[in-house]
Formats: C-alpha cells, sequence, structure tokens
C-alpha cells in the first residue's frame, strides 16, 4: 500500500485553498481600510476637540493652522499638544473665513477619492 497524496487530492486541495484566498482577501483588505478610516475619523474629532479647547482658553483658533505650514500630522501635534500618528493618511488644517471657523481635512495616501472632513461639526465625507 502506498502512503501519500495522489495529484488529484493535491489539485483539488490547490482549487479549495485558491477559492477561499480570492474570497478571503478582498474582505480582509476592506476591513483593513475601514479600520484605517475610523482610525483617521478619530484623529479629526481629537484635532476637533483640541482646537475647540483652544478656543476657549484663548478666543480665537490655533494661529499656527493660518500657516501653510500645518499641512502635516506632526505639525498638528506640536500647536495643540496631541500625539496622533497615523502613516495611512495625510492631514491638512486651516484656519477657515469668516472667523471663528476652521477646516481640517484627512485624505487617504492609498485612494485619493476618500476624503473625510470636520468643519467646526461633525465629520463628514464628501461624496
Amino acid at each position: 500500500m502506498r502512503k501519500g497524496f495522489t495529484l488529484i487530492e493535491i489539485i483539488v486541495v490547490l482549487v479549495i485553498m485558491t477559492i477561499l484566498a480570492v474570497v478571503a482577501i478582498p474582505n480582509f483588505t476592506t476591513y483593513i481600510k475601514q479600520g484605517q478610516a475610523m482610525n483617521a475619523q478619530n484623529n479629526l474629532y481629537a484635532v476637533y476637540n483640541a482646537e475647540k479647547t483652544y478656543y476657549l482658553n484663548h478666543g480665537s483658533y490655533c494661529t499656527y493652522f493660518t500657516s501653510p505650514a500645518c499641512n502635516n500630522l506632526t505639525n498638528i501635534n506640536s500647536s495643540l499638544v496631541l500625539n496622533l500618528q497615523d502613516p495611512y493618511f495625510t492631514y491638512a488644517c486651516y484656519a477657515g473665513f469668516p472667523a471663528p471657523a476652521f477646516q481640517c481635512y484627512a485624505w487617504s495616501n492609498a485612494d485619493s477619492h476618500f476624503i473625510l472632513e470636520i468643519t467646526n461639526g461633525p465629520i463628514v465625507s464628501p461624496g
């Protein structure tokens, strides 16, 4: 009696594994992107709350936001004493007009069409 698998058995197993991979990988990447988007939303809410606190303490929004240098998360963190980290989204904040207003955006580094925005209120995803 021979030990081992026949060629047909190995091919059947490979076909089943391929079908599972084709189904599972797109779902997995969707979950990863959703998690990254939730992290970006949480970061925008943190910026929103920090800006509101700054406004209550100083009577205006962080003046650093009027500078084009505030187009990255490192500068936002240092201006508003935050410790946000996100390698998947790029952030930019601007002082809005008319005052008092501000806008903060986060857009995906992988998908340029996915943008989150906060403007003195709840976060929206422009359609």
